[in-house]
């Protein structure tokens, strides 16, 4: 899922995390800023936020993010170079 608003950021894309790279982060929702320049994990339990990482920050604006079908975690990153980036688990 990405495009959706949440609560409390100001154009903001965001994915629910169902793949199986980081298993530690399973449907977790992960939050890009195109303002704040950052990806943010937020843990739920139920409609609450219990947890919240940031992961990258400085990075520039991130227009999109999704969990792919091969377990990783994509972002564009709205820049001159227009870069796409990959998560990968550290290790």
């Amino acid at each position: 899922m990405t495009g959706a608003c949440f609560r409390g950021w100001s154009r903001a894309c965001l994915a629910f995390h169902t793949g199986d790279r980081f298993t530690g982060w399973r449907n977790d929702v992960f939050v890009g800023g195109l303002a704040g320049e950052q990806l943010v994990r937020i843990r739920l339990r139920g409609s609450e936020a219990v947890e919240r990482e940031t992961i990258l920050s400085g990075i520039g604006r991130v227009r999109a993010v999704t969990s792919a079908p091969d377990g990783f975690i994509y972002l564009l990153i709205d820049d001159a170079d227009g870069r796409m980036l990959r998560l990968e688990p550290a290790g």
